[in-house]
């Protein structure tokens, strides 16, 4: 547990210093990567059950959310300075940022949860 609060903790740390110092992305993505490569998330709608591996799904939720700020942005809601007089897509090394603040949202709330299990809807 305190290994992915301090993974979360390092990952949110990054977006504000890698601009005074060395940009740790790939390493904390890597990191992240093997810390929770064998973890497998378990979605379910219905009486479909969809498992998938939990990197995976941090790079899938980074995506959508890579999409949403595409259309975002199509749709006017606000404008990169590269947007002002034509719109152009987001660059797509905008997903590995989307991507992490997926891990870092995932291990926040990880780190909050109770060992209890005191918040799962399942019990």
């Amino acid at each position: 547990k305190w290994i992915c609060l301090i993974t979360g903790i390092t990952l949110f740390t990054n977006f504000f210093t890698h601009h005074l110092t060395y940009d740790w992305r790939w390493i904390l993505l890597l990191t992240s990567t093997l810390l929770f490569y064998r973890s497998q998330i378990t979605i379910s709608f219905r009486s479909t059950k969809i498992t998938k591996s939990l990197p995976l799904f941090f790079l899938f939720f980074g995506t959508l959310v890579w999409v949403a700020e595409n259309i975002s942005t199509l749709l006017g809601a606000w404008k990169y300075p590269h947007q002002i007089h034509t719109w152009s897509m987001v660059s797509f090394s905008k997903i590995i940022s989307w991507t992490i603040l997926v891990i870092f949202c995932f291990a926040l709330t990880h780190s909050l949860i109770r060992e209890d299990k005191s918040l799962d809807p399942q019990v």
